[in-house]
């Protein structure tokens, strides 16, 4: 799943970096026969982009939550969130780097 992540990031990144190149080259060169103003090629451009990382952000949800299952098991939320985990963490919370030294 880390490497659809990446995909997903890497998509929105080249979408950012189109956004400004959209009117003036892009539509120029490519978009001869479609006249509209700059304003609207940019709505409709991102209406796309949140469209389709919507659509793919519940798709690597679905996917994750398939290959949790898959790995873990049907009963996995009951091994994974036992209530005697949090004792062992409150336990440890004191012994971080940022714990405050005993005083004297």
């Amino acid at each position: 799943t880390n490497f659809i992540h990446l995909q997903l990031f890497l998509y929105i990144f080249i979408a950012l970096v189109k956004l400004p190149k959209l009117c003036s080259p892009i539509q120029k060169v490519y978009l001869t026969h479609l006249y509209m103003e700059c304003h609207v090629l940019w709505f409709v451009y991102i209406k796309d982009v949140v469209v389709i990382v919507v659509a793919a952000s519940f798709s690597i949800w679905m996917f994750s939550s398939f290959s949790f299952v898959l790995t873990f098991g049907h009963n996995a939320h009951q091994a994974v969130d036992r209530p005697e985990y949090g004792f062992g963490l409150d336990s440890l919370a004191g012994q971080g780097p940022a714990a405050k030294p005993a005083a004297p």
